[in-house]
């Protein structure tokens, strides 16, 4: 996967959950298994069964820890 794909997944994971954490919503379950394309190449989250209602930033910092994850694995090749 080149850099710059996994720049635009980034970036696209980074959107949604800016948008989920503005609704009052994390995650918590964000892995690649739980990241799908939809036919424009763009990401969509699947796997909600774990999400929460949220009411500070530590309770979506999670979700901030495993999109780091992802993206280490995506440059790592995993």
């Amino acid at each position: 996967m080149t850099p710059r794909k996994i720049m635009q997944i980034a970036s696209d994971c980074l959107s949604a959950l800016y948008y989920i954490h503005k609704q009052g919503l994390a995650h918590n379950n964000l892995t690649a298994e739980n990241v799908l394309f939809n036919a424009s190449g763009h990401v969509k989250l699947v796997g909600w069964s774990l999400a929460t209602r949220t009411t500070s930033i530590n309770d979506k910092s999670n979700d901030f820890v495993s999109l780091g994850l992802l993206i280490v694995s995506l440059y790592a090749g995993h």
